[in-house]
């Protein structure tokens, strides 16, 4: 990489972000999922919104399951399971 860009680990050189790109982070301690509705949701979720989200990851409590569901995607690919 440094050979094709040498400024690629300088910390010191311009930044952008862009302002409508946003995150959001939920913690509800205690709660555990029902399997079938969290499938439906994140259905649901890639049919209206896939297009626009962009990345995403996280680790949740199913009930009745001792192992985490833990997932991640970017916009309408989504990978996850127990």
């Amino acid at each position: 990489v440094l050979e094709m860009d040498p400024e690629f680990l300088n910390t010191d050189g311009e930044h952008v972000h862009d302002d409508t790109v946003s995150s959001v982070a939920w913690s509800f301690p205690g709660l555990e999922l029902n399997m079938n509705r969290l499938d439906d949701w994140i259905g649901s979720l890639m049919r209206d919104l896939g297009t626009e989200l962009y990345r995403y990851k996280g680790v949740l409590a199913v009930k009745g399951c001792d192992e985490k569901y833990v997932f991640q995607g970017v916009h309408m690919l989504f990978s996850g399971g127990l």
